[in-house]
């Protein structure tokens, strides 16, 4: 894994856990002419948050779809057995990011417990978020795989480690002046995250008018990326 750092007046982290690929075997030719089809692929998007800037903004602790993404792909994953083939969110890190992709398959005799997961996650998240983020909303759609033999996904235990990865680092704002509550003296933003052929790559930004607790906070970020590497 890598760790550079460095941003005017915050923290830039980048960090990357490195994963496994398998090809899956979603479809075949059969004897008669026709074919087979063994699995179904989706693409799943979070979006229409509100979003803002990662230091104006983040009082308002809205959601980070980045994170909400994370979230769903553990669910789909340990519920549906899905498999990502792709994960992306966000554009820059100083922007709290209001829009993520997934691209999942699934067998297709889970097809609906993954449909179903979706759906109650969809109507989860407006009702958390009906405050902040009225707008937010879930998008799936499936993609045609006809005629594909293989497509590469993430081993189990690599999407695994991804999706912990994301449960268990912090974000937001992290430390409010006790007189202002909407005055933040301390935050991280998830920005970024993108996930590549060699490693699962992600963009932390941490601001802080406390030294120490930057500090603090970009050796808690760099340590849960070591210990799901």
């Amino acid at each position: 894994g890598k760790l550079t750092t460095g941003c005017a007046g915050g923290i830039r982290v980048n960090g990357k856990i490195p994963v496994d690929w398998d090809e899956l075997a979603v479809g075949e030719a059969t004897k008669e002419g026709g074919w087979k089809q063994e699995y179904k692929a989706y693409r799943i998007l979070i979006t229409r948050l509100t979003g803002g800037h990662s230091g104006l903004d983040i009082w308002k602790s809205g959601g980070n779809s980045n994170l909400l993404m994370g979230e769903l792909t553990g669910r789909l994953l340990k519920l549906a057995q899905a498999r990502p083939n792709s994960l992306t969110g966000g554009t820059k890190d100083n922007v709290i990011p209001c829009e993520s992709e997934l691209t999942v398959l699934v067998k297709n005799e889970n097809s609906d417990v993954l449909l179903g997961i979706v759906h109650d996650f969809d109507r989860e998240i407006r009702e958390r978020l009906q405050q902040t983020d009225p707008d937010v909303r879930i998008e799936i759609g499936e993609i045609v795989i006809l005629g594909i033999k293989e497509i590469s996904v993430l081993t189990a235990e690599s999407a695994d480690r991804v999706c912990q990865f994301l449960a268990s680092v912090p974000d937001g704002a992290q430390k409010r002046r006790p007189s202002a509550w909407e005055e933040v003296m301390t935050s991280l933003n998830c920005g970024i995250i993108r996930l590549e052929e060699t490693g699962f790559m992600t963009t932390h930004l941490i601001r802080s008018e406390i030294k120490a607790d930057k500090i603090d906070i970009a050796d808690t970020v760099k340590e849960k990326k070591k210990k799901f590497q």
